[in-house]
């Protein structure tokens, strides 16, 4: 089953508000796959979102601050290199200046609360080679 939570990090360019961990959106599915999203602000409705797009040129997991680009099958601010079945352990890039850039920084991690205990497990991290991250006790989910 897709993890509870995901966490987006280490993008330092001009996307870096987009990391955050986000929440599975019960009961929505996009293109066949799990919505993740992060509410930044419930008043003002700005919500971020890691999504799945396929397209004829693209078929990977996508994150922006757009909900039209979930809508409209349209990458966000950032996109996998390669495709697989929930956006954990990929190569991202990012758009800037209306073209698409390696970051092996940006790591998506999937966070599931152990059956016994309080403590969250670090599930994947990405890309592939850079190892296991660290759990995170006590943080709610």
């Amino acid at each position: 089953p897709p993890p509870s939570q995901l966490t987006l990090a280490g993008h330092m360019g001009p996307w870096a508000h987009l990391n955050a961990t986000y929440t599975k959106v019960n009961g929505r599915m996009v293109r066949g796959k799990v919505l993740f999203e992060c509410v930044v602000d419930e008043g003002q409705g700005q919500v971020q979102y890691i999504y799945y797009s396929q397209t004829n040129q693209f078929a990977g997991w996508c994150v922006t601050d757009d909900e039209e680009d979930v809508d409209f099958n349209m990458p966000g601010g950032m996109k996998s290199k390669t495709n697989g079945e929930l956006p954990i352990m990929l190569e991202y890039q990012y758009l800037e200046n209306n073209m698409w850039l390696d970051d092996p920084g940006i790591t998506i991690t999937a966070l599931q609360r152990k059956r016994r205990g309080s403590a969250i497990d670090v599930l994947e991290t990405g890309p592939p080679g850079q190892g296991q991250g660290m759990g995170f006790p006590g943080m709610p989910l």
